[in-house]
């Protein structure tokens, strides 16, 4: 799982996402399924790839837009989640 926060206005990245490079173990809910997920820093090598797939959806829509969400400042917010060692369900 990669997750890149949308910026805010001011071009941080939003509170939550702060908070999981302070206490990077957090919960993940898909319906009924809960797990317990560690964040890390994604692979530099992924950026690129992320990038052209918000080009490719949201390209359409005003270039400041998709600046904000591919500028080096998010692409610094990029992480990856997986399961936490200590993971168990529910």
């Amino acid at each position: 799982m990669l997750h890149r926060p949308r910026p805010t206005a001011t071009g941080e990245p939003p509170s939550g996402d702060r908070s999981t490079r302070v206490r990077p173990k957090g919960r993940v809910r898909v319906g009924r399924i809960a797990r317990t997920v560690a964040f890390v820093d994604a692979d530099p090598g992924v950026n690129d790839r992320i990038d052209a797939a918000y080009q490719a959806k949201y390209g359409h829509y005003a270039t400041s837009r998709l600046r904000a969400i591919t500028s080096p400042e998010a692409v610094a917010t990029t992480l990856r989640g997986g399961l936490h060692p200590d993971a168990r369900s529910g």
